[in-house]
């Protein structure tokens, strides 16, 4: 399905939409994962809850807000064992500013 792409922090060039962690999820699975189409991207964006769907309703209507990625890329570390997370969303806002979002529901 598409190729991994790496680039490096800072780099200018956009990000296409299968760049990051990648979005998927199990069929029959037991959350409520779906796509919202905000405005401000012009196209669909992935969500794996509700909670996440609303946090992209609120960021599509924040006028500071041009840019919005799900599951962008992968967080690895070790704590004893080896760990991965990927948030839940990559923000860019106008001024060039970016943010990196997890919604937890805790």
């Amino acid at each position: 399905m598409g190729a991994a792409c790496r680039r490096i922090w800072g780099s200018s060039a956009p990000a296409p939409a299968w760049a990051g962690a990648g979005f998927r999820w199990a069929k029959g699975g037991r959350g409520f994962a779906g796509w919202y189409w905000p405005a401000t991207t012009g196209g669909h964006v992935g969500d794996e809850s509700w909670l996440e769907r609303d946090r992209l309703i609120l960021l599509d209507f924040d006028p500071q807000v041009v840019g919005i990625a799900s599951q962008p890329f992968w967080l690895h570390w070790r704590d004893g064992d080896a760990r991965r997370h990927a948030p839940d969303y990559f923000v860019r806002l106008a001024d060039g500013r970016a943010r990196v979002i997890a919604t937890k529901c805790r």
